[in-house]
């Protein structure tokens, strides 16, 4: 009944946009099957679709020309209130005028790009340093843990030789586990 609904909608909107000539494709559902409850039903569904529909057209169409306004508005006053050098409107500018004012700003605005892309370049050979160095502090603590496993396991090292100090190795395999 769902597919019949929907084509109801559709043969509906058709007879609807028929004098406006907006659809081109009108469906035909057949309802000689339909109940006069049905068809009631379906009808007033559609009809209450179509007034939400058009109420949020409305409402759309309302924002749109709000919005249109503030920036009318806003176009307004920057016209007013700026230009600078001299100059009390933007549209008093020449274009030769208004070129040369854009240029100096495209100007500034590449310095302070490259100002800040050698700012970041910097940042990023010191953080290139620091993780070389990181690195490498890795790689001798691997390299130690990896002696000191082998001096154990020889026996050199510990209470076994003579050293009564204790196992130097104690909870370095907690910290072999995570590398």
């Amino acid at each position: 009944q769902q597919e019949e609904s929907e084509e109801a909608a559709g043969t509906l909107f058709a007879q609807d946009a028929d004098d406006l000539d907006l659809v081109t494709p009108i469906v035909a559902v057949d309802t000689t099957g339909w109940s006069y409850g049905n068809l009631r039903r379906e009808v007033l569904r559609l009809a209450e679709e179509k007034e939400e529909l058009r109420k949020a057209l409305q409402s759309a169409l309302l924002d749109s020309l709000q919005r249109e306004e503030d920036l009318q508005e806003e176009c307004t006053k920057l016209r007013m209130s700026g230009g600078g050098g001299g100059s009390s409107k933007l549209g008093d500018l020449s274009p030769r005028s208004f070129r040369s004012k854009l240029a100096v700003a495209l100007e500034e605005e590449a310095k302070a790009s490259r100002a800040a892309r050698i700012h970041f370049i910097d940042e990023n050979a010191e953080l290139k340093t620091l993780l070389a160095i990181e690195q490498e502090k890795s790689r001798i603590m691997r390299t130690e843990l990896k002696a000191f496993r082998l001096l154990r396991a020889r026996g050199s090292w510990g209470p076994a030789a003579g050293d009564g100090d204790g196992d130097p190795m104690a909870g370095v395999e907690a910290v072999s586990s995570l590398s």
